[in-house]
């Protein structure tokens, strides 16, 4: 699972400030189910962009709980919860961004208030009913929703769409 914002314009880099994670270092943390990392794969004039990857123990997933039946199907391997951003990545945000969900900012209060141009990026989101939901969530919040359906297979395109969308804010 994967979630970037960038910013663009002067002083992009003070995204770093605002979300309280060091460019020049990875942050890491335990998930649960896995490893969440941030990290900041470009920090430049033109823009910064911080990176949040949520690495996800299939085996881990797989196990069933204790009382539950077995199953004789694969769904508790092969499955999409380690690809698609879920609640997962919601626990992850909360873990990694917690200081900057805050809304405060201690070394340069200033740009706590300051509007920024940002762009977020979901490579993989769920898309019920090709992304109606989506675009109900985030347009009546001002961001302009970039949303393409993802194909169940590129190779196959008669086979249409998949439930799947990769989603720029």
């Amino acid at each position: 699972m994967l979630v970037s914002i960038r910013c663009v314009g002067e002083n992009s880099a003070d995204l770093g400030y605002l979300l309280h994670k060091h460019p020049d270092r990875v942050r890491s943390v335990d998930v649960g189910n896995g490893r969440a990392h941030v990290f900041y794969p470009e920090v430049s004039e033109e823009g910064t962009t911080a990176a949040l990857m949520v690495e996800i123990d299939p085996v881990v997933l797989s196990r069933r709980k204790k009382g539950a039946q077995s199953s004789a199907t694969l769904e508790p391997y092969v499955n999409d919860r380690p690809y698609a951003a879920s609640s997962m990545l919601s626990v992850a945000i909360g873990k990694l961004y917690g200081t900057a969900l805050s809304g405060t900012c201690e070394t340069k209060p200033h740009l706590v208030g300051e509007e920024l141009n940002l762009e977020i990026a979901l490579p993989v989101v769920g898309a019920p009913e090709g992304g109606e939901m989506i675009r109900k969530l985030f347009e009546p919040l001002g961001w302009d929703v970039e949303l393409e359906m993802l194909p169940l297979d590129s190779e196959f395109e008669s086979w249409g769409d998949s439930r799947y969308a990769s989603l720029i804010d």
